[in-house]
């Protein structure tokens, strides 16, 4: 071997020789700076825990990829995109914790949150809220909104009433459903969120139909209850003015004053018989306009709702009775095919006088006395004066006639024999 050869062996192993010592230096370097972490730590070797206020991941462009810290306020772990912007949230602290997602320009687009109320998840456009379902103790609720962010839907179970509710992009409430274990209704709103219309089920299974003006006061009022169907009409007071009604039995018509009073009533019996009545502020009947049995009536009454006048026209004929404030008839005038006649009446109702005219149209006046025994009377036969004068028993005892033979005068007994006459 020439001494060129041994050289060049020589440098070779010199080489690595000190390749060996940068190798060992730099794993003795490592092991001292692993020591030093675990002895600054203050954590035995065997758990093996990094304790630490927060840790941060990077990528090979030293740009932060992920972070998780702790501080005061909680724990938040949060992921970031290659720009180094956030995208992923997680963070909890002690009112609750909360999971967010944000688009690339750093905008909201999801949140779900737990708080103390109760579990919520929020979608968003561009940063503003689109739609929230909220889970309380009160139950579960879905809201939908607008780009302004105004709630325009939402859909909820509060304990146990669902509810369905539209706005306007003024936040104010157009539309509202309700429905529960007694009853359901359909509301509509005006431009002010006022109510304006009510389509209900009560908790018979009625249903309702109201209709309210600008001031919130029922104007319009359609029901079917189990009686039978029902339109109310009501005035700017939310007084009834108007009503209709019917049933298995009748059918009315009602007008009321603009104290709620009714005043007037066009109806049908359960005859079919129709009828028309008129009160006065005192809810008094007045007047009656009917049909019994196709024949028609009218009465009048006094305040007290006294018949003091009837007028009819029966089978027999027609006819007007006039009574005193007791409801005692005191007139009668009656009319038929056969006769005529006209009749009045004492305080107890009994007939004491009667001006007739007979199917032969021969015109007779009689009177009578309290126990309505004919006392007088008088009248044409064949158009010949007659005067008749009777006791107490309703015996003829004088007649005064004036025949085509001449005047004459008759005078009877107590058992109506004749016992004088005038000789002719």
């Amino acid at each position: 071997m020439t001494l060129e050869e041994k050289l060049q062996n020589l440098e070779i192993g010199l080489a690595r020789v000190k390749r060996l010592n940068q190798l060992l230096l730099t794993l003795m370097i490592s092991v001292s700076v692993v020591l030093a972490v675990i002895m600054t730590s203050g954590v035995a070797e065997s758990k093996k825990i990094i304790e630490a206020n927060q840790f941060n991941l990077v990528d090979a462009n030293r740009t932060t990829r992920a972070s998780l810290a702790v501080d005061a306020d909680g724990t938040k772990l949060t992921l970031f995109n290659g720009k180094g912007k956030p995208r992923v949230i997680l963070d909890t602290t002690k009112d609750g914790s909360s999971l967010s997602f944000s688009d690339e320009n750093e905008k909201l687009s999801a949140i779900l949150d737990t708080t103390i109320d109760g579990p919520s998840l929020g979608l968003y456009e561009n940063g503003k809220i689109r739609t929230s379902l909220d889970l309380t103790k009160d139950g579960p609720s879905l809201a939908m909104f607008d780009n302004g962010g105004k709630s325009r839907a939402s859909f909820g179970m509060l304990q146990d009433v669902t509810a369905l509710d539209f706005s306007s992009e003024n936040g104010k409430t157009r539309a509202s459903m309700r429905t529960s274990k007694d009853l359901s209704f359909f509301e509509l709103f005006d431009k002010e969120g006022k109510p304006r219309a009510h389509l209900g089920l009560s908790e018979k299974d009625e249903p309702s139909l109201i209709l309210l003006d600008e001031n919130g006061k029922s104007r319009v009022g359609l029901s079917s209850a189990q009686e039978g169907p029902a339109l109310d009409l009501s005035d700017e007071n939310g007084k009834a003015r108007a009503s209709m009604r019917t049933s298995k039995d009748l059918s009315l018509f009602e007008l009321l004053d603009r104290e709620g009073k009714l005043r007037a009533s066009l109806g049908l019996s359960e005859k079919d018989e129709p009828s028309l009545i008129l009160l006065d502020e005192n809810t008094k009947l007045r007047a009656s306009l009917f049909l019994s049995g196709d024949w028609p009536w009218l009465k009048l009454y006094d305040e007290n709702g006294k018949s003091r006048a009837g007028l009819s026209s029966a089978q027999e004929g027609p006819a007007l009775d006039l009574s005193d404030e007791n409801g005692k008839v005191r007139a009668s005038m009656r009319t038929s095919t056969g006769l005529s006649f006209f009749e009045l009446f004492d305080k107890q109702g009994k007939p004491r006088t009667s001006l007739g005219l007979s199917e032969k149209d021969e015109p007779s006046l009689i009177l009578l006395d309290e126990n309505a025994k004919l006392r007088a009377s008088m009248f044409l036969s064949e158009n010949w004066p007659w005067l008749k004068l009777y006791d107490e028993n309703g015996k003829t005892r004088i007649g005064i006639s004036f025949l085509k033979k001449g005047p004459g005068l008759d005078l009877f007994d107590e058992n109506g024999n004749k016992i004088w006459q005038t000789p002719y």
